[in-house]
């Protein structure tokens, strides 16, 4: 070949490889109105509101479980000490009220005291009677004035004897002083809050599903320790599937929030909606360069639409197509 003529089979050779690479590139850009992108799924994360060691947990990722249903359990050994503990306080506090809410003595003492009384009651009668009759003796100057006072002395200490009998019993029949009482009250009071957050706490060891889902991954094993609010179980509900899809700067008005747009994937079912519910206003990519016709194209904006009901075919990461399901605006 003449060295003349090599540089211009270069340079064709390099115009052709261009051109083709042109026209590769220009089909692989969809059209308008049909975008690139994939299914996310927002998962729940379920976890022991306390922490300790997971007892029991049957479950096997890809199972369906219904809303309240059982996920896993964490050892409740502790957790039932701390509620009899409880248990033990509030029955001491129970009683130490009834203690100084009920009679200072027992029955059988105030017995004893009554009976006391009545021995008082029957001694004032007589000196009662003793008096009548020292006082008449001596108006009629019978007796002496020192019969008079002994019988009259004698009787001051009967009624006093019964004064102070009577006084006994109700002391006897009194509770405490009212401070002690409203004390006791009050620890009664915290001993029941202490037991009822007890009794929460030992229910909570016990997890449910918060909602119907499908379980995507399990985190933890049976008899692995996990701390409290750490996430055990991944589940997915149904109606928290988006997909994800990029719109150039140039199409970036065609779409507004609430719109309907179809879904298409391999081996999808061909009724598949979602509705937009979220257009980003930060472009993804943004070239250092000035925003010429041709720059705005590489901009591009993030778009989620939740799926409809027959979504729920669909997996998270699974690639779709997303089509306009009307006319551009």
């Amino acid at each position: 070949m003449s060295k003349k003529l090599l540089p211009v089979v270069i340079l064709s050779a390099v115009a052709l490889f261009a051109g083709y690479e042109y026209y590769r590139a220009q089909s692989l850009i969809p059209p308008d109105g049909v975008f690139q992108g994939y299914i996310e799924g927002e998962f729940v994360l379920v976890g022991p509101e306390q922490g300790g060691r997971i007892k029991e947990l049957d479950l096997t990722e890809g199972d369906d479980v219904a809303k309240g249903a059982v996920l896993f359990t964490v050892d409740e050994r502790a957790a039932r000490e701390r509620l009899n503990e409880t248990r033990a306080a509030e029955a001491r506090a129970t009683a130490e009220l009834e203690n100084l809410t009920s009679a200072q003595q027992r029955p059988e003492q105030i017995r004893i005291l009554q009976a006391a009384l009545g021995r008082a009651k029957a001694d004032l009668d007589l000196a009662v009677t003793n008096l009548q009759r020292q006082a008449d003796l001596y108006r009629r100057k019978v007796t002496s004035k020192e019969h008079f006072d002994t019988a009259r002395s004698n009787f001051l200490k009967a009624r006093a004897a019964r004064d102070e009998s009577q006084r006994q019993i109700s002391y006897a029949r009194m509770p405490a002083r009212q401070n002690l009482i409203n004390a006791a009250r009050s620890a009664v009071e915290a001993a029941k809050a202490a037991r009822a957050q007890a009794e929460i706490a030992l229910t909570k060891l016990t997890v449910h599903a918060p909602v119907n889902g499908k379980v995507q991954q399990i985190l933890f094993r049976a008899g692995e320790i996990v701390a409290a609010g750490q996430p055990v179980v991944q589940l997915l509900p149904p109606a928290r599937l988006k997909a994800l899809f990029f719109v150039p700067e140039t199409q970036r008005a065609s779409l507004k929030k609430g719109m309907e747009v179809r879904i298409a994937c391999d081996s999808c079912p061909q009724d598949l909606s979602a509705t937009v519910s979220f257009l980003s206003r930060d472009a993804e990519f943004t070239p250092p360069v000035i925003f010429s016709a041709e720059e705005r194209s590489k901009l591009v904006f993030r778009i989620e639409a939740r799926l409809s009901e027959a979504g729920r075919f669909l997996s998270p990461g699974q690639p779709v197509t997303v089509h306009l399901a009307g006319p551009q605006s």
